[in-house]
């Protein structure tokens, strides 16, 4: 099994008209629209590098809205392997990204914090 493989969970993680019902109980979720729509993926481990595609949707620099509704608080970060900035993601918050918090379209990197 690659190592990407392992960490990305994408069944059904992509879809082309998505919104807030398709991120399930104990999953972390991210959109490519502020608003919870356009392409979607779902991760239960995270992924070091949103670069490689996922279902054929490359989500590096594209994430505007996240649900965690994992029991973990997870982190969001700048670049790949879990480094540069981050953001903490509290257990079932949900919304977008921007501008309040300056993550908007620059998530790299995502996993549980714990």
């Amino acid at each position: 099994m690659s190592a990407i493989a392992a960490v990305i969970l994408p069944s059904a993680a992509y879809a082309s008209a998505a919104d807030l019902h398709d991120c399930p109980d104990d999953y972390f979720c991210v959109w490519e629209e502020p608003n919870a729509t356009g392409h979607f993926a779902k991760f239960q481990l995270g992924s070091s590098d949103l670069a490689k595609p996922i279902n054929g949707h490359v989500f590096n620099d594209q994430v505007s809205y996240v649900w965690n509704r994992t029991t973990s608080v997870w982190c969001v970060y700048r670049d790949s392997g879990y480094s540069g900035g981050s953001l903490r993601i509290s257990v079932e918050w949900q919304g977008p990204l921007g501008p309040r918090y300056s993550f908007d379209n620059v998530i790299s990197s995502l996993r549980s914090c714990a």
